[in-house]
């Protein structure tokens, strides 16, 4: 790191895909009291912080690229500091910028305690039973809140809006968890796609691709049950979709795209399009980052060489 850097105004960190910090400046280390650099991000946050960073910052990063001005609890020498988070991805890694926010979180610190002492003066003056029974319900409230928030806020980190299919980051982790299993990786992308958006507008966009999401769903359903095969769709982003096809063989999983192709290309609806796929099937102790390139040459073939059909690399 150059000293520019290392002395910028901001705390610089670099984190990789699998969120280890892979470099910090001194300014990051001097704001938070760190007298080394933490392993992982979660040793940079406060409880409430790393619940926040899992919930929104993930998803918004991996699905588009950038996060701004974010306000996250991190840790410090002094327990506690609020701080602006800003983000983007570079080379493979994301590059952050913190911007602590001291005597906003000194605010917001008497406004809480403030409302901690009214929230006491009141509870003296009530009568016993009633708070009491007002307390339990209340709990009672809150915990079923609690359980019903914690169930969306794992779905919306796990889940595309927009098509309902799985997002890229449970799409990774789904891949990473396989192991030693064999499986391929199919990789989709929907046929000038931006043309469809530029004369149609997004709303047919959006309908294209939620028509393409129930394509996926339907043949994941009809290849579970007559081939004994595991699918697991993902949207990617944009037009980019992908498929984990577990135990699949390598003609298993070019049939499965070939079906899919045809399916998409015969639909119609709401506006006529076709798209491209590339498989490829994990060899041997394939590291996962290289089967996915491997499977986005043979998707990036089809488009060279005309658009609308399947190529499968070995």
């Amino acid at each position: 790191m150059d000293a520019q850097l290392d002395r910028a105004p901001v705390g610089y960190v670099v984190l990789d895909k699998e969120w280890n910090v892979l470099e910090v400046n001194r300014t990051f280390l001097e704001m938070t009291g760190f007298r080394s650099p933490p392993g992982k991000v979660r040793e940079m946050l406060t409880v409430s912080g790393w619940v926040y960073f899992q919930t929104f910052f993930m998803p918004a990063i991996e699905l588009h690229g950038r996060v701004k001005e974010m306000e996250i609890s991190m840790r410090s020498s002094d327990g506690r500091m609020p701080a602006l988070l800003s983000a983007a991805e570079a080379g493979g890694c994301y590059e952050c910028a913190i911007l602590p926010m001291p005597v906003r979180g000194q605010y917001e610190e008497e406004i809480l305690q403030a409302k901690r002492e009214a929230e006491r003066v009141r509870l003296e003056t009530e009568q016993a039973n009633t708070h009491l029974v007002g307390l339990v319900q209340k709990i009672e409230n809150k915990q079923a809140e609690l359980i019903e928030l914690t169930e969306q806020f794992r779905e919306m980190a796990s889940t595309d809006p927009l098509t309902g299919l799985a997002n890229r980051r449970a799409f990774e982790k789904h891949m990473e968890a396989l192991n030693d299993i064999t499986f391929a990786v199919i990789a989709l992308d929907i046929d000038h796609f931006k043309q469809v958006n530029d004369t149609f507008g997004h709303d047919i966009g959006d309908q294209v691709l939620r028509r393409v999401a129930a394509v996926l769903e339907d043949v994941m359903v009809e290849t579970g049950s007559t081939e004994g095969i595991r699918l697991f769709p993902a949207r990617i982003g944009g037009e980019e979709f992908s498929i984990i096809a577990e135990t699949a063989s390598e003609k298993t999983a070019e049939s499965v795209a070939e079906s899919i192709r045809k399916r998409t290309a015969g639909a119609g609806e709401p506006v006529p399009v076709t798209l491209s796929a590339g498989v490829a099937l994990r060899l041997n102790g394939e590291n996962t980052t290289v089967l996915l390139k491997r499977a986005d040459e043979a998707l990036y073939r089809s488009k060279r060489e005309g658009r609308n059909r399947v190529t499968v690399v070995s």
